[in-house]
């Protein structure tokens, strides 16, 4: 995956030089890409799962 700084003015990053930046180069955060598509169901079979583990 990769990420990309939200003011636009770096190139894309891995997710390891991502995570040694913290925030990206022109001040901006560091976001996906592209954010998984997660279906209705699973959101809410999540309700269910306990806090504790």
């Amino acid at each position: 995956m990769r990420y990309i700084s939200t003011r636009g003015g770096i190139d894309p990053v891995g997710f390891s030089d991502a995570v040694m930046m913290g925030l990206a180069t022109d001040g901006g955060l560091l976001l996906p890409e592209t954010l998984p598509s997660v279906d209705q169901h699973t959101v809410s079979s999540w309700s269910n799962l306990p806090y504790q583990y």
